[in-house]
């Protein structure tokens, strides 16, 4: 593993802060021509008619000529439901504007985050929704800053969270994506500076906002240098335990349903199924050569691992493995392709230019 310094070099602040406003201008610019083109936020909640309870109440509560843009729907409807009642106080009714109510309740943070915006009412909340990962987005850039100086890495390389086609997929469906990669890259930080009991704290945010991130955490524990063994296990047993905690409560107050699982499957057989029932049937070659692409990015990072072993590398690793056993649910759009392996993209992007900064080449 590369050494690294205890603290951030003078500046590191300053310049941390001009990349994260730069990323904040370019989300601002870039959900705003969304936002005015749709006159209003609910463009970003991704409605479909496959879901009548949700999109009648949508329809309740912003009126009849909501936005209604897919047939099928995306996720961002669900985090809606979500932030309007994070803590399950009415589970009933909250069950009923979601698929899959264990699955989506599990993933808590970043509804949670957005659900105060609700005091200002109903309309206030899908604009907060919006806020809240434009937030994400220059906070994100800025740890993705103080990460990339602390491998070694030059500043720039914040644009491996900035630019992140899962970060911007999560900017413009409402979804939990850009929380869970720049709490995982906290961690990362948090732990590279020895502040331990923060990271920690990080650790359970990334597990809550979206629960494969503990793959990440677990990784970080692992390979982190200098760590006690009492520290390696704090860093994955506290977020575990947070995102363990959140599972029993939220069956509990959803009266101990199935869990639904629905996102892994056999070696490759999610490729085949994608391929019969999907893309050979609608055409969606986007969507196949993005799913496709998975394969030789998963083989790359383990070989570069394998040759390099560096901590980056190390939680990426645990990412890309995921990658032949992901089922046709996920492989069958490019949106839910790439975010399958969205920190595995930046981790991997920091960890090219730290290698080409050391090596001389800009």
């Amino acid at each position: 593993m590369e050494q690294h310094t205890e603290g951030a070099p003078s500046g590191t602040a300053a310049v941390a802060l001009r990349w994260a406003a730069g990323a904040v201008v370019l989300y601002a610019v870039l959900l705003g021509v969304f936002a005015a083109h749709y006159s209003g936020p609910e463009w970003f909640l991704h409605l479909g008619h496959n879901n009548r309870a949700n999109l009648e109440f949508a329809r309740k509560e912003f009126g009849p000529d909501v936005v209604v843009p897919h047939h099928d729907g995306h996720d961002g409807r669900y985090f809606w439901a979500l932030a309007r009642d994070p803590l399950l106080v009415h589970p009933r009714f909250d069950a009923r504007l979601v698929d899959r109510p264990v699955y989506r309740f599990q993933r808590v943070a970043y509804p949670l985050v957005a659900a105060p915006w609700r005091a200002f009412g109903e309309r206030a909340l899908l604009w907060g929704l919006i806020v809240t990962n434009l937030v994400i987005a220059g906070a994100g850039t800025f740890i993705a800053v103080l990460l990339a100086l602390e491998v070694g890495a030059p500043a720039r390389a914040s644009l491996a969270f900035a630019l992140n086609p899962a970060v911007l997929i999560a900017a413009l469906g409402d979804l939990s994506d850009a929380l869970a990669v720049a709490a995982l890259l906290l961690a990362v930080l948090l732990v590279l500076r020895r502040r331990i009991g923060w990271a920690l704290l990080a650790g359970a945010v990334a597990g809550l906002a979206k629960e494969p991130m503990l793959l990440g955490v677990l990784a970080l524990a692992a390979f982190a240098p200098r760590l006690t063994r009492r520290q390696r296990l704090a860093v994955i047993a506290v977020p575990a335990a947070a995102v363990a905690a959140w599972a029993l409560y939220i069956r509990w107050r959803l009266g101990w349903p199935a869990t639904s699982i629905q996102e892994f499957t056999g070696p490759f057989v999610g490729f085949v199924d994608a391929w019969r029932h999907e893309w050979s049937k609608a055409g969606s070659w986007t969507d196949a050569i993005a799913a496709l692409a998975l394969v030789p990015f998963a083989v790359a990072t383990v070989v570069r691992w394998w040759h390099r072993r560096t901590l980056l590398l190390g939680i990426a690793l645990q990412f890309v493995l995921l990658v032949p056993f992901l089922t046709a649910q996920v492989l069958d759009i490019l949106l839910n392709s790439v975010r399958a392996v969205g920190p595995a993209i930046t981790l991997v992007w920091i960890d090219l230019y730290a290698r080409a900064w050391r090596a001389g080449v800009d």
